[in-house]
């Protein structure tokens, strides 16, 4: 996630904060991170996230082959481990 200090949070809500007022929605954004507890605790303390859930666990096997490469236009023998839903704000709708 690199440098997560308070200033570099509250840029991020600065920013945040000027896009809610220009957009409507989002509907969702991926984003791949090396630590999903890490980047999840940023999530929440930077911008108020909450998780929904988790789309894949540890004991799922993971997203992969060609179909998955295609479909989200992932690298030959990329693989989806993990997956996890945030919601922040009010959310999608």
């Amino acid at each position: 996630m690199g440098v997560t200090n308070a200033a570099s949070v509250a840029s991020m809500a600065t920013t945040l904060n000027f896009f809610t007022c220009s957009l409507r929605a989002i509907q969702h954004i991926g984003v791949t991170v090396p630590d999903l507890d890490a980047a999840t605790q940023f999530f929440k303390d930077g911008l108020g996230a909450k998780v929904a859930y988790d789309g894949l666990t540890k004991d799922d096997e993971p997203r992969q082959g060609t179909d998955v490469e295609r479909q989200l236009g992932l690298p030959s023998g990329a693989a989806i481990h993990k997956q996890r839903f945030l919601v922040i704000g009010a959310g999608p709708g």
